[in-house]
């Protein structure tokens, strides 16, 4: 994958519009390495600001929210079913691609298990959990207008249905149940 600034990765990208018949190959390889440098870079956002969570976690404990409330059971269920929604998609890629031969289906099980521990990790501290699964959307929405990588709208829109969608409603919720009383 190579990082290119954004007005020469756009033309590339029209060029290989145009030129379709001649480069039908590399075009296809285009669209593909554009979606798989957001889903990347996204991957180790979340990764690096899990583990920083995880340090908060272990070392300060769990957030003191008032237990008896049912704003903050509710907002932190909805942000759990969420990423449990993103979790099963990772899943069903996972496994629908290591089941049909292809092992780099791995990658989306990956994925799977880091907005997994994200998850625990946000339930147990909302407010830093919720940021943290903010600043992963933040980053991969950024990964398209500063490295350069636009994909078509049909992989862009998926994209960012599958990928930024839940995971910043659930980063909304998990840090609304950290202000609520």
């Amino acid at each position: 994958m190579r990082l290119r600034p954004f007005a020469t990765q756009q033309g590339a990208y029209e060029e290989c519009k145009t030129n379709e018949g001649n480069f039908a190959g590399a075009c296809k390889d285009f669209k593909i390495d554009a979606a798989l440098e957001a889903k990347m870079i996204q991957l180790f956002v979340n990764l690096i600001s899990g583990l920083l969570l995880a340090a908060l976690v272990w070392r300060n404990g769990r957030a003191r929210l008032p237990r008896n409330s049912k704003a903050v059971r509710y907002f932190k269920i909805a942000g759990a079913l969420l990423l449990g929604a993103q979790v099963a998609i990772y899943a069903l890629f996972g496994f629908g691609e290591i089941f049909g031969g292809d092992w780099s289906g791995a990658g989306h099980l990956l994925q799977a298990l880091i907005v997994t521990a994200l998850a625990v990790l946000a339930w147990l501290r909302p407010r830093e959990g919720g940021l943290a699964l903010l600043i992963g959307v933040a980053a991969f929405l950024l990964s398209f207008a500063i490295g350069g990588s636009l994909p078509p709208v049909s992989v862009l829109s998926a994209s960012i249905v599958i990928i930024a969608v839940p995971q910043a409603l659930a980063g909304l919720c998990f840090w609304q149940a950290s202000r609520s009383r």
